[in-house]
């Protein structure tokens, strides 16, 4: 069950038997965290054209932990220094709205 219930295992099980799914361009649970490896994911979204996107905590309900995140090509746009600006803001979001929650 664990296997449909949590997003990521549910991603991952998905992409193995074939099944289309959304795409995901990062997740992590709170005991493999690692703030690098999303800024890295970050920064592919530059490279990738990628303009919006949704961090959504898969452990809450409702719109509990979820920022849309819009015209994310204008930061890459202002080069290395704008995107390190924002990776941290939305690392400091993910530590406090997102791994600093308990499940509802």
């Amino acid at each position: 069950v664990v296997q449909v219930e949590d997003k990521i295992y549910l991603k991952d099980t998905a992409k193995r038997l074939g099944i289309p799914a959304t795409k995901s361009y990062f997740g992590a649970h709170d005991d493999d965290w690692d703030a690098a490896a999303f800024g890295g994911a970050m920064r592919k979204l530059c490279v990738d054209k990628v303009d919006a996107f949704i961090i959504k905590a898969t452990h809450l309900a409702w719109s509990a932990g979820q920022k849309i995140v819009r015209n994310w090509q204008s930061v890459c746009d202002g080069g290395d220094d704008a995107v390190t600006q924002k990776v941290g803001e939305l690392v400091d979001f993910i530590k406090a709205e997102v791994l600093g929650q308990k499940a509802s």
